[in-house]
């Protein structure tokens, strides 16, 4: 069954291509309200390509926020298990348009890549999906197991819709194995991963003079609340970047022995597949942990962005009245997202006098997860990723965040398995990119796990 439907995706790569190109031409960008009509179509569009593939039950499901497309078929049989498989259809924003080399909502395919905003994030997630299912439904007529469909339009704000969906609509995801189809890789050193780490994302406003006051007058006489941002954000590292916030490494847990073993010989390719993917770039870090676990299972607080006072050209003399920034927490599998969020905001609040006022607003929250790594769904993805890349994957875990894995995992008690059929870089930045070569071998990693999954049952 597999043979025939890798032949069929083979045969058919070039239209998959065309029709690929098209879903990435939408602007999906699930950060921007501005952008809330192009997310409905999207939705729309992976609906209607699910009901021509010939996935009978399928529905877009308003949200709160945005809608999220769901699906099921059936008709593998009662022996069989069912799948839950999920994939995000929204992107990141593509600024600063001024560093892409082609547009980014224009496919363009160039020396060997396929450039887009969201090509690898997670865009092919979907699409590969749907193509493998196609592939088996067009040339046998049936799937190896029966598949469960959740695609999000959430996952780049924190999926915050999701875990009021999940308790609304229980029936859209039983099932016995649940995939997450989402990160990517170099093609020279494929992994497997069997975690990701959870997150904390805030916004902390510092507030002082009712309005901004000429610094000639009052400099020197009313606190700065740039210089109290400032010194909040100092707060946070010591000068190696370990973590200074109390409490903030409560429940990180050990690595196991087998991967302490193991962590020299990956921690060598990973890092070269990251250089490769992103460029040459400066290691830093907590000298006493290796640089693969602080990326893997250790915490981390990074300040993405700062504001405050005067931003145009030239000089303009004041104390500013109000200044802030946001931050994201990477947490370790383990850790608990509303610990961390209250241990931040205790020490952010710590700076709050009566000159300034310290405010902080908690706007994301996700949980961690980890696989069964003797799970049947672990070996079938082992099994395909080796069948995809022709080489042995490494074990690994996964630095990112994927909002829905720690609440599904929650929800469901499911252990999640996490699938990354994407072979690119630059994944929320400027010219974001996907190994041409590697496009039509996502489809088939899709196809080879779940032919490897009904073997298993």
């Amino acid at each position: 069954m597999s043979n025939t439907a890798v032949e069929y995706a083979r045969a058919n790569e070039a239209k998959f291509r065309d029709e690929f190109f098209e879903f990435l031409r939408i602007q999906t960008i699930s950060t921007d309200a501005a952008f809330a009509g192009n997310i409905q179509q999207g939705a729309e569009w992976v609906a209607a390509r699910m009901k021509g593939i010939g996935i009978g039950k399928v529905d877009v499901v308003p949200t709160t926020g945005h809608p999220i497309v769901c699906g099921e078929w059936a008709g593998a049989g009662k022996d069989k298990p069912t799948v839950l498989f999920y994939a995000h259809y929204d992107v990141q924003p593509a600024d600063p348009l001024e560093r892409w080399d082609s547009p980014p909502f224009e496919p363009t395919l160039r020396d060997g890549k396929i450039y887009a905003r969201g090509v690898v994030d997670d865009k092919i997630g979907v699409y590969a999906c749907l193509k493998a299912v196609e592939s088996f439904l067009k040339t046998g007529g049936n799937l190896p197991v029966n598949m469960k469909f959740l695609f999000e339009g959430e996952e780049e704000t924190g999926s915050p819709s999701a875990l009021e969906f999940l308790r609304s609509h229980k029936e859209r995801v039983g099932c016995d194995v649940t995939v997450i189809c989402d990160g990517s890789g170099p093609p020279e050193s494929p992994t497997v991963a069997l975690s990701c780490r959870g997150l904390v994302g805030a916004e902390v406003t510092v507030t002082g003079p009712p309005q901004d006051i000429h610094s000639g007058s009052v400099g020197g006489l009313v606190e700065n609340p740039v210089h109290t941002a400032s010194r909040i954000i100092a707060s946070f590292h010591d000068s190696s970047g370990r973590i200074l916030i109390p409490g903030f490494y409560d429940g990180v847990p050990e690595l196991s022995p087998e991967e302490k073993r193991l962590l020299p010989g990956m921690q060598k390719e990973y890092l070269k597949g990251l250089s490769a993917s992103l460029g040459d770039f400066a290691e830093w870090g907590d000298p006493d942990v290796s640089p693969v676990e602080r990326i893997w299972v250790r915490p981390t607080c990074d300040v993405n962005g700062i504001y405050g006072g005067y931003q145009g050209y030239g000089m303009k003399t004041i104390i500013p009245s109000k200044a802030g920034f946001k931050v994201t927490m990477r947490l370790a599998p383990g850790q608990d997202p509303d610990t961390i969020a209250e241990a931040f905001t205790a020490h952010v609040k710590r700076f709050d006098s009566e000159s300034t006022r310290v405010e902080v607003e908690i706007r994301q929250k996700a949980w961690p997860a980890t696989s069964d790594p003797e799970s049947k769904a672990v070996k079938a993805l082992i099994q395909a990723t080796r069948a995809g890349f022709g080489k042995e994957p490494a074990i690994v875990r996964m630095g990112g965040t994927v909002p829905i894995a720690g609440t599904l995992l929650r929800e469901t008690g499911i252990a999640p398995v996490f699938l990354a059929v994407g072979t690119g870089g630059l994944i929320h930045s400027p010219n974001e990119f996907m190994y041409d070569d590697y496009f039509i071998t996502a489809i088939e990693m899709v196809i080879a796990f779940l032919a490897e999954l009904g073997a298993f049952s």
